[in-house]
């Protein structure tokens, strides 16, 4: 089953925002003056989701936050993406250099 939006197009793919958090402050960015929620979405939930969407053909997911790196379980969540997903994140690139091969080993694109 295929989802389609309000103008009859397919839905083939998914945002997660992974955390509220982030480490920079930038002025441009989309959530400024939000008000963080204090809880996220643990691994396991956001893999239901993934594995959910999947199944209802979605084709890709991008991960946002907030910053995603600051997820110590950034690299399990990403490996939780069905095969039948692309993934990709957003990132402001200051935390990822230590975990970047772990990133794409476990298939983020």
């Amino acid at each position: 089953m295929l989802l389609e939006d309000s103008y009859g197009r397919k839905v083939t793919n998914i945002r997660i925002s992974l955390t509220p958090a982030c480490n920079l402050r930038c002025t441009y960015c989309h959530a400024e003056g939000e008000v963080a929620p204090k809880a996220q979405m643990s691994a396991d939930d956001i893999a239901e989701i993934l594995r959910v969407a999947a199944g209802f053909g979605m084709t890709s997911v991008k991960f946002t936050g907030g910053e995603p790196t600051l997820r110590r379980d950034l690299v399990d969540i990403v490996a939780s993406v069905p095969e039948s997903m692309e993934s990709s994140m957003t990132t402001n690139g200051t935390l990822l250099a230590p975990i970047a091969q772990d990133l794409k080993d476990a298939g983020l694109s």
